[in-house]
């Protein structure tokens, strides 16, 4: 019976282990979860300028752009020009996988609004005798303009004034100019960069335009803006004068001028000027407008001209025109002048018809039995003496434009 009960219990055993082993050998594992995808963004944005670290002082990167389709930076190596500011070498720009961009240059040193803010500077070297090669920027960061001053610096509501020099520094080709008072404002027309530190333009003043003083503001292409307070003053008037007579031009003083001086007009004449009238000179679409305008009276005016020195040599009409806007010229009235300019050699030796006589008194002593002969002059010379001689030279200069003069008499008095 004991034997019986001890081989089921033997039996139960194997049963139990039998189970143990299924459970850790034959059941199925697990499932391993799979992680969701997420979209990684970009670390950095167009403007970042990145480096190794914070304190990196060998290689930066500026941004261009971020592509989120291909995942991958548009960058440009960055110099450091001063505490917080940069530029470029150049305009190349190379593509760069964003993960390893991220990994290699993790830090962000800087930002710039702007691509211009970063511009491309030209280098020269130089190389001294005994120093290292020198390196040096030739050409300065973009910098915002500064307006100084404008030509004439006021006008009448209702017309039209020509700006003949709006002076300042940094003006940039493209640049817009603008007169402001409080939300209202005036944009310039026909604007011209004529250099860096002048403009030229016109503007429309409307007729409901408010009289006082307004500030004048140029823009460059890049945004930057420069403003001079109080640069315009705009007069309103409602008189009517569409029944005074029209000006008329009847001549200047003086009637030229050099390019690149400031010519005094002593006097403008003619009739029906009127206190606050403009002056200029026109040729073509080009003008040079008066400043320090005095009508001195209905029939004289006295101004001031500064002759650019882009202005084209000839002729130029005298305009004057009225508060009420009518207007008189004078045709080719005056001259502008480049005394730089190669011209042709004139003819010389021009002389009006003159008449000369010329006594020469002089002493000769001649040797006995000699006898010299020339042409157109004879000298006869008799026994050993002293004789004075008198020569009368009589000169008759023709007009002519090539040096010729006529013959030449001689009359020799023994």
């Amino acid at each position: 019976m004991r034997k019986k009960a001890g081989f089921w219990f033997f039996v139960a055993g194997l049963v139990v282990l039998a189970v143990l082993f299924s459970g850790c050998f034959g059941g199925v594992p697990p499932a391993t979860p799979v992680p969701t995808p997420t979209t990684v963004g970009a670390k950095f944005v167009a403007g970042d300028i990145i480096a190794k670290t914070a304190s990196s002082t060998d290689t930066f990167w500026l941004i261009v752009k971020y592509d989120a389709k291909t995942d991958m930076y548009e960058r440009s190596l960055a110099y450091k020009k001063s505490q917080a500011t940069w530029y470029r070498k150049d305009d190349k720009t190379e593509l760069s996988d964003r993960s390893v961009t991220e990994r290699i240059y993790p830090a962000k040193v800087a930002h710039v609004s702007s691509l211009l803010e970063v511009p491309v500077l030209t280098y020269s070297v130089t190389e001294a005798p005994t120093t290292a090669p020198i390196k040096k920027i030739t050409t300065a960061a973009i910098r915002a303009p500064t307006v100084t001053g404008i030509t004439p610096n006021s006008g009448m509501a209702g017309t039209t004034v020509s700006i003949n020099t709006l002076s300042g520094t940094n003006f940039q080709s493209g640049a817009t100019v603008q007169f402001a008072k409080g939300t209202s404002t005036i944009s310039g027309t026909s604007v011209t960069t004529r250099s860096a530190s002048n403009i030229t333009c016109q503007f429309v003043i409307p007729v409901s335009a408010l009289s006082g003083t307004w500030k004048l503001t140029v823009t460059n292409p890049d945004g930057q803006a420069g403003t001079l307070n109080n640069a315009f003053t705009i007069t309103n008037t409602t008189a009517t004068t569409a029944a005074l007579p029209a000006p008329a031009v009847t001549g200047i003083t003086p009637n030229s001028g050099n390019i690149g001086t400031t010519v005094n007009i002593t006097g403008i004449t003619g009739t029906n000027f009127r206190t606050g009238t403009g002056v200029r000179l026109v040729r073509g679409t080009s003008y040079i407008t008066g400043s320090s305008v005095n009508a001195v009276s209905a029939s004289s005016i006295r101004c001031v001209f500064v002759i650019p020195s882009y202005a084209e040599a000839g002729a130029w009409n005298v305009t004057v025109t009225n508060p009420d806007g009518q207007s008189g010229k004078l045709i080719n009235g005056f001259t502008v002048i480049n005394t730089t300019a190669t011209t042709q050699p004139t003819p010389t030796g021009t002389t009006a018809p003159t008449t000369t006589e010329t006594t020469v008194t002089t002493t000769t002593t001649t040797q006995p039995t000699t006898t010299e002969t020339t042409a157109p002059t004879t000298t006869e010379t008799t026994a050993p003496t002293t004789t004075e001689t008198t020569v009368t030279t009589t000169t008759t200069t023709q007009p002519t434009t090539t040096g010729t003069t006529a013959p030449t008499t001689t009359e020799t008095t023994p």
